[in-house]
């Protein structure tokens, strides 16, 4: 009977150890796939975030050259800075998501590339004097949030007698 046991034994545990590690491998290998999978999900989300900025970018580079050559025409046209200023009023019309300052001599852009985010452009246009065209300052290009943010302030406290 002893004879019995031992053979069951010496054939009954390396089965067991090699399904074991059968089973082992099975669930890292399940893991990785899981997780490599959640990679390329982020990954592309990250290309598409970034893709769309640099064509938010590209489109607000394109428009701000535009302006500057509005401005620079308008600064020419223009006899002194009275009349300048005045015709810069017009730059709201003529460019859309644009915003003019009469009072510090700033134009704001604005271009909206998600559903949450848009990229803000500002500069400063001075005008010095009729013989010089307008001094072209960026002063910010940011990322704003479009999207106002509403905190969470409930608080949920156990209440010994009430009931949901």
């Amino acid at each position: 009977m002893n004879k019995r046991r031992t053979v069951f034994l010496s054939s009954g545990l390396p089965s067991m150890f090699v399904i074991f590690s059968i089973l082992c491998m099975v669930i890292l290998s399940l893991l990785a796939l899981g997780t490599s999978r959640q990679d390329l999900q982020t990954s592309q989300m990250s290309l598409d975030q970034t893709t769309t900025y640099y064509k938010a970018c590209s489109d607000a580079t394109a428009q701000y050259t535009e302006i500057t050559e509005y401005i620079r025409k308008t600064a020419e046209s223009a006899s002194d800075k009275e009349r300048y200023l005045s015709q810069m009023k017009n730059l709201e019309k003529n460019f859309k998501n644009t915003v003019w300052s009469r009072q510090s001599e700033t134009f704001s852009l604005t271009l909206d590339y998600s559903d949450t985010l848009a990229l803000y452009v500002e500069a400063k246009a001075e005008y010095a004097d009729a013989s010089t065209l307008p001094d072209l300052k960026i002063i910010t290009w940011k990322t704003i949030s479009t999207r106002t943010w509403t905190p969470d302030t409930r608080q949920p406290v156990y209440n010994k007698g009430e009931s949901k």
